[in-house]
């Protein structure tokens, strides 16, 4: 969807919440504000694993890639997931390549690592052709059985969506920025559309942006301007 017509739906969804007691949002505090409801939604959806499987609204930001592993020990390797192409929003599926064949593998959190690799029947194994994978420190460690020959891994993953960016204005990173900032976005920069293109997906996201703008404003200065029309009101009669 072009940032211009985003804007557009966010100004009318903002509006029909009472238009009197707000003042204009610039174009900078609309584009924090959808995007940080980018950032929200991502979140909450990539935390249910029903939703991680229904992922076609997002297939403009699906990417697929080999990395070669660097062995650990006789049982770990690790792949520095800063190679990737692009910064990894969510990790959709891993295969790993191995002197048994390609095998699909899970990734679990730090929470169960251990108790995974002490369990008989969830411990790497190649008899069973089982594997298991952490993500740390933008690394992703693979457990596996020893004298195990892991060559590289294939990623599917969804990359950072970019920011949407109206134009015309500096943002404040590059305000801020005092070397190396020709990736920043900047008054010369071209406008940047939402790349999320599913119709339900940005309809929640404007919506998310709008209520958040709404509770700023009504924790600033957004209460006083309510106050105000009440007094003018009471003052008039």
């Amino acid at each position: 969807m072009s940032v211009l017509k985003l804007h557009w739906q966010f100004k009318q969804r903002f509006n029909k919440l009472d238009s009197d007691n707000y003042r204009d949002l610039t174009p900078m505090e609309i584009d924090e504000r959808l995007n940080d409801a980018v950032g929200v939604f991502g979140e909450t959806f990539f935390s249910d694993e029903s939703h991680t499987q229904r992922l076609d609204w997002m297939s403009p930001l699906l990417y697929t890639e080999t990395i070669p592993t660097v062995r650990v020990s006789n049982s770990t390797f690790s792949v520095d997931l800063s190679t990737l192409t692009h910064k990894y929003w969510h990790i959709k599926r891993v295969n790993a390549s191995t002197d048994c064949g390609a095998i699909d593998f899970e990734i679990t959190g730090h929470g169960r690592i251990s108790d995974i690799l002490r369990d008989e029947f969830q411990k790497p194994s190649k008899k069973w052709l089982r594997i298991v994978g952490l993500l740390e420190n933008n690394k992703l460690i693979i457990h596996t059985d020893v004298d195990w020959d892991v060559n590289n891994i294939t990623i599917t993953y969804v990359r950072y969506p970019q920011p949407v960016f109206f134009g015309g204005y500096d943002t404040p990173e590059y305000i801020e920025c005092t070397e190396n900032c020709e990736g920043l976005l900047n008054r010369e920069s071209s406008p940047q559309d939402l790349e999320i293109t599913d119709y339900t997906v940005r309809r929640f996201i404007i919506e998310l942006a709008v209520k958040e703008a709404h509770r700023i404003l009504m924790n600033s200065g957004g209460v006083q301007l309510q106050q105000e029309k009440v007094n003018s009101m009471v003052n008039s009669n």
